[in-house]
């Protein structure tokens, strides 16, 4: 992703210096190559040229200008404000998982599901699997037992079910350990039940 970035802003920042040389003398000689050249140059590292920090106003000398713990190229990257501290803090695809900790697992924060592989980013951060690769799914775990009998069943499935809706039941069904009982609870008993 950061090599996408990288010649995406480099392209940019080349069309609008090229743009701005070419206004200067037009002859397409070597003040536009040099011009060029020089703001493709990346001084700290985080994917968007020094040309296009100076055009966001983001710093050319920090990889995280606003402080927050996320680089300013997968800020600018996903639509964030990499001068603007409290966008860390949100949660914009409401999947238990703030900018920050997206950025950290290297996921979408605009996508519940990143790889698109039925298991929610949050789900595969708890679990310790990639959410940005769909051949990582967490595996069934003994949690989707929720009875405990060794096997994942129908009766499992109805216990989940059965907690979801509010109902009281005789086993836990906390199934990801994340938050209440929920729809992601039941989607796991499933997969698990299905061998998947």
């Amino acid at each position: 992703m950061r090599d996408l970035l990288t010649i995406a802003t480099t392209a940019l920042a080349a069309m609008l210096i090229s743009t701005s040389a070419a206004a200067v003398d037009g002859d397409g000689g070597s003040a536009e190559v040099i011009v060029e050249a020089a703001n493709t140059v990346d001084s700290d590292l985080d994917g968007l040229s020094d040309a296009v920090e100076a055009l966001l106003g983001s710093s050319a000398k920090k990889m995280d200008t606003d402080n927050d713990g996320i680089d300013d190229g997968y800020e600018v990257a996903y639509g964030l404000n990499p001068s603007r501290r409290t966008d860390a803090n949100e949660d914009f695809d409401g999947d238990n998982l703030n900018n920050k900790q997206e950025y950290a697992a290297g996921s979408n924060p605009f996508a519940m599901d990143s790889d698109n592989d039925g298991w929610h980013d949050d789900v595969e951060v708890a679990r310790a699997t990639n959410p940005s690769n769909p051949a990582d799914k967490p595996a069934p775990s003994r949690n989707e037992d929720v009875d405990a009998d060794g096997r994942v069943s129908a009766i499992d499935l109805q216990h989940t079910i059965n907690a979801a809706l509010g109902f009281q039941t005789s086993v836990p069904t906390n199934v990801n350990q994340v938050g209440n009982t929920d729809a992601i609870d039941i989607q796991l008993v499933i997969l698990a039940a299905l061998g998947l």
